[in-house]
């Protein structure tokens, strides 16, 4: 738990992401889900609140978030 604590400062989540949507998008992640599995997750979620809400979610603010994960050690992604 510690070095998750320590690592996860190292996440850079792009500024139009929502605050709570980038949480969500680390919660949808799995050893069954995709990129696509979770930003499509993602977007649902925001969608049913409205955009006026949690802003706008795009495939690229997501995987720009779970790239910035892998790189600070937060997940791992299978090949």
């Amino acid at each position: 738990m510690a070095g998750f604590l320590e690592r996860r400062e190292k996440v850079k989540r792009p500024p139009s992401l929502h605050n709570l949507m980038g949480y969500e998008a680390l919660n949808f992640v799995d050893a069954t889900r995709s990129y696509l599995d979770i930003f499509r997750a993602v977007a649902a979620q925001a969608d049913s609140a409205g955009e006026w809400y949690y802003g706008r979610v795009t495939p690229e603010d997501v995987s720009a978030l779970l790239d910035s994960a892998v790189e600070a050690g937060i997940i791992q992604v299978g090949k």
